[in-house]
């Protein structure tokens, strides 16, 4: 929640790799699921918003209003699109912004390949989790949460890691481009590679099996660690659970929570 004019506003936060010919249709059920529940359970009525990080290369062509869709002025429901990689850090208030800056600043490091700024930013385990998951990079690092680790360095090494992987695919450009471009571009050049050393591997995702694996990777980064109950529920779970579920991340404590959500 935060407050516009004094007026109090629901945020949703999605965050896509590419773009999404649904998405207005996808917003507008967050938004009228999160007005909803804010109305069953204080009786208010306040405006919900989604806003969508893009985190992949090229631009947003895709209809983020209903006026758009529709050619009428008389249909104003829309969502914002935002590029993380294009965010202009010196617009954010220290004071207040702290953690939304060292989430950004760390997941445009991540992007860059800059490992000077990893280094120098003072930021916690959990900032850096969610810049994991914005970088699709939170399997990886995973490993180096632990209280007696560095975890910079853990960054720094997913870095060099990726640019290995890089190396070994033959993905030149894709260093000079960035590290998540040339980890897109290794990904590709390996599947047609693989056709002839029998080393092909697919990486396609259903559109049920990604909204669980966000899901499960924001509880994770938030929590920590989610349970085997918490998992096979969010797996059995019908879409607008799981909807709901997302639009509440922010402001639900604990797995009980959670799990109350998806019953």
């Amino acid at each position: 929640r935060v407050y516009v004019d004094k007026e109090c506003r629901i945020i949703g936060i999605e965050g896509q790799s590419k773009k999404c010919d649904d998405m207005l249709y996808r917003c507008i059920e967050y938004d009228v699921m999160s007005m909803h529940n804010e109305y069953n359970k204080t009786g208010r009525h306040i405006l919900a918003l989604t806003i969508v990080f893009h985190t992949g290369d090229g631009k947003w062509n895709v209809p983020t209003s209903l006026e758009e869709i529709f050619d009428d002025d008389n249909y104003h429901w829309h969502y914002l699109v935002v590029n993380i990689k294009d965010i202009d850090l010196s617009r954010f208030n220290l004071n207040y912004d702290r953690k939304a800056y060292n989430v950004v600043s760390l997941t445009q490091a991540m992007y860059n390949g800059d490992r000077k700024v990893i280094s120098e930013l003072d930021a916690d385990i959990e900032e850096m989790l969610y810049a994991a998951v914005l970088t699709n990079s939170y399997e990886d690092i995973k490993k180096y949460v632990k209280e007696d680790y560095d975890m910079c360095e853990g960054m720094r090494r997913i870095i060099d890691e990726f640019v290995e992987e890089g190396r070994e695919e033959g993905l030149e450009r894709g260093r000079e481009q960035g590290l998540i471009q040339g980890r897109e571009e290794g990904i590709e050049q390996g599947l047609m590679q693989g056709k002839e050393q029998g080393l092909l591997q697919g990486r396609e995702e259903g559109g049920k099996a990604r909204q669980v694996e966000i899901c499960t990777k924001s509880l994770k980064a938030k929590f920590g660690y989610i349970s085997s109950k918490l998992l096979d529920a969010i797996k059995s779970a019908e879409d607008y659970q799981i909807d709901q579920l997302m639009c509440d991340i922010f402001v639900i404590k604990n797995e009980d929570e959670a799990l109350k959500i998806l019953q």
